[in-house]
């Protein structure tokens, strides 16, 4: 299922104003590379895309 423009509009402002969980945003995207869970990597990076 898509996500909604405000969805993603909503995780850049807190990305904005909370740099500590971007951080934790591209640390959980690098697990996911790291474990071979290539499709979970895509949707956590899709989210902020």
């Amino acid at each position: 299922m898509p996500l909604t423009r405000e969805f993603k509009e909503l995780l850049r402002k807190r990305i904005a104003c909370d740099p500590a969980f971007g951080d934790a945003l591209l640390r959980e995207i690098d697990d996911a590379k790291r474990s071979g869970d290539i499709e979970t990597a895509k949707a956590i990076s899709g989210m902020a895309a």
